[in-house]
């Protein structure tokens, strides 16, 4: 059985810094919130494979605790998305998507793409 608890820390510590990762580069605020709340579900997933390692249960109230903090955390976020908060974010995200499909959309009439050079051709 101690291989398994060893195999299950092994996966949540990869598992960990991924997550670290993705909340260092972002690239976008949500981006960052998420992996933060995916890092607190990683924590108390731990604390818990070791509860059941040990057969103790004094740190139970640690993992209520924890878990409760992620979920006003998350609770949190959401409200500051939906009120606007990250607005910034979301039409950068938006100008984005739009440039993409702009140059999608930029086809010459041989039917190669455009690319950058020239700018994109209106529609309609």
């Amino acid at each position: 059985m101690t291989a398994v608890y060893t195999a299950t820390f092994v996966l949540l510590s990869v598992a960990g810094l991924l997550t670290l990762a993705r909340l260092l580069v972002g690239p976008t605020d949500l981006d960052r919130i998420v992996a933060l709340d995916v890092l607190v579900i990683l924590i108390v997933a731990g604390v818990t494979v070791e509860i059941g390692m040990r057969r103790e249960g004094w740190n139970i109230a640690l993992v209520a605790v924890v878990s409760l903090l992620g979920f006003l955390g998350s609770a949190t976020a959401a409200a500051a998305c939906r009120t606007g908060c990250f607005r910034h974010d979301l039409l950068v995200m938006d100008d984005l998507a739009r440039h993409r499909e702009q140059q999608a959309a930029a086809v010459d009439v041989a039917g190669d793409r455009t690319g950058d050079r020239r700018p994109p051709l209106r529609r309609g």
